[in-house]
This record gives structure tokens, sequence and C-alpha cells, in this order.
């Protein structure tokens, strides 16, 4: 029996990967890879994401999914330019 993944991203690679995931979900692969890459999946996936796993032989409920949510990687911030920098750069 295969262990239940118990991150978003270990349960993305079970599932078969950014591609085999993307098309499960009927997302697209950059969609999905952003997934992959925050380790986290926004609660309107959640369900489609309960169904997807249920058809592959894991039982997931949303409590799993809160609880894996605090697992989730924050994005880097994305930096500004700003006018003093953009008068360098020219």
């Amino acid at each position: 029996m295969i262990e239940k993944p118990d991150t978003f991203r270990a349960l993305i690679e079970t599932l078969g990967g950014v591609k085999s995931f993307s098309e499960q979900m009927k997302i697209g692969e950059f969609a999905a890879k952003k997934m992959r890459d925050r380790n986290a999946v926004a609660m309107d996936h959640w369900p489609q994401l309960i169904r997807v796993s249920r058809a592959n032989g894991f039982l997931f409920t949303t409590d799993d999914f809160v609880e894996m949510s605090q697992f989730r990687i924050p994005e880097k911030p994305r930096r500004r330019k700003v006018a003093a920098e953009q008068g360098r750069a020219a």
C-alpha cells in the first residue's frame, strides 16, 4: 500500500508529477508547477483534488488539506524598480 502523501508537493508527485497532475485536475501545467513549487493548492481546487485523489486510491478530506496548508512555501516578494533605479538603468 502506498503511504498517503503529507504535503501538496508530495501529492502532486504521487499523482504522476506536474504534467499528469495538470491533466487530471484540468488546469494548465504552469499553474500545476506553481502549486508544486509553492507546496500549496488554492481552496477552490480542493473539491477536484479530492475527486482526483480518490480516483488514484487516496482518501483526503478538506481537513487533510488544511493541515497540509501549513507547509506552504511563501513566494518571494517581487522587487519593484523605483524611479531612482530606473534613471540609473537608462
